[in-house]
């Protein structure tokens, strides 16, 4: 029995230190780059078409996460919200979502990056249409 509790002890003391922070140098925003190749500025969709979402980012040191959040830009209500939890320098989004509107809207895609535990990060935001 006291084998069982040691072996879980150890376990615990290993997933707790695979989530510290890495680099003690402090968040440099000049070194995340993020990218959003899909979709495009000003792109228009139609009721039913997919909206592929494709974007990248990369910084000096390991990566937290990051959320994607597709909302109107008036109503601010959500159609797609997703988080991930990544541990890496870089990381690579590649999703999508169908487009369920039937009436004209103004929409945008955010992309919110965490660095780290403490809240640092940056975010990137494109603009498209649902026609």
């Amino acid at each position: 029995m006291q084998n069982n509790n040691i072996i879980i002890a150890l376990c615990c003391i290993i997933l707790l230190g695979a989530c510290q922070k890495k680099d003690s140098h402090g968040f440099d925003s000049s070194k995340l780059n993020i990218k959003i190749s899909k979709p495009a500025e000003a792109q228009v969709f139609k009721k039913g078409d997919t909206v592929f979402i494709s974007a990248t980012a990369d910084y000096i040191s390991e990566l937290h996460g990051y959320a994607i959040k597709i909302s109107d830009t008036l109503s601010k209500t959500t159609y797609f919200d997703i988080e991930a939890h990544v541990h890496g320098s870089s990381f690579v989004v590649d999703t999508f979502w169908v487009n369920t509107l039937g009436s004209n809207a103004n929409l945008q895609l955010t992309l919110d990056v965490e660095a780290d535990h403490d809240g640092n990060g940056s975010s990137k935001i494109i603009h498209f249409k649902s026609n």
